[in-house]
């Protein structure tokens, strides 16, 4: 199982507890060093990004939709928001070029609980029916009525289950509404070719991406109950404390 860990150089604790959870549990990670948004800012002539990645730094964008329907994001994005996005991108990018069938990508402020080392195999084996798993969210998507649950481990109650109502009711019902948190999440070839699309011009924060279903239209799933499967370490965010993050009014 590919298993990529996106750190920023100087962030050597949060990195080295995240690869003890990965090795607990039977993964083999590897380091993708993460983009500092402050030096792209500062010197963006010395930042070197995949090709077809460009940044667009707007106070307000609009995302065309479904059914001539669109949603305005206000608030351009920080610096620490820009590297994340930047970082996330080129994992897409790596996974493309070298033709990856599946991969877990873990931000270094998340670790994964033991449970993984069982259920991670039996998500593993239902590839027909998922482009991202969100292995810890969450969501405020409306979900389709009906739509079961498919159980991981009955005996502890963990199951995993899609988000929206697809692609066209999602428009409509979920415009405004995402799947929160890119911390810990499985990504299929197809998604990342998705998201490396949707997100070459950047202007996203990387959860707005990998969440508003309604506008990748991708096959969504999360894993309940939230912390069964993983937990954000207590290490301060470096988006959430080191600025003040804006609040991305969606309109």
């Amino acid at each position: 199982m590919k298993t990529y860990i996106i750190s920023l150089e100087r962030s050597t604790d949060r990195r080295e507890q995240c690869f003890a959870s990965c090795l607990s549990v039977g993964l083999k990670p590897t380091w993708f060093k993460a983009v500092n948004g402050r030096e792209v800012l500062a010197q963006p002539q010395n930042i070197h990004l995949p090709a077809g990645i460009k940044i667009d730094l707007q106070d307000k964008i609009t995302l065309n939709l479904s059914l001539n329907r669109s949603v305005i994001i206000e608030d351009k994005l920080t610096a620490s928001e820009l590297g994340c996005a930047l970082s996330h991108l080129s994992v897409y990018h790596h996974i493309v070029e070298n033709n990856i069938e599946q991969a877990l990508i873990l931000e270094d402020d998340c670790l994964l609980k033991p449970p993984v080392a069982d259920i991670l195999p039996i998500i593993l084996s239902k590839p027909n029916i998922w482009d991202m798993v969100l292995l810890y969210s969450e969501s405020g998507v409306r979900d389709l009525w009906g739509r079961g649950k498919i159980y991981l481990d009955r005996d502890h109650h963990i199951y995993m289950k899609r988000k929206g109502m697809g692609p066209l009711l999602d428009s409509i019902f979920n415009r405004r509404r995402m799947s929160f948190l890119a911390c810990a999440y499985l990504i299929n070839l197809k998604a990342a070719k998705r998201l490396l699309k949707l997100g070459c011009h950047v202007c996203l924060p990387a959860d707005y991406l990998t969440g508003l279903i309604a506008y990748h239209k991708l096959r969504l799933f999360t894993c309940h109950p939230r912390e069964s499967l993983a937990c954000v370490n207590s290490f301060a965010s470096t988006i959430s404390f080191s600025e003040n993050r804006p609040k991305h009014r969606l309109l």
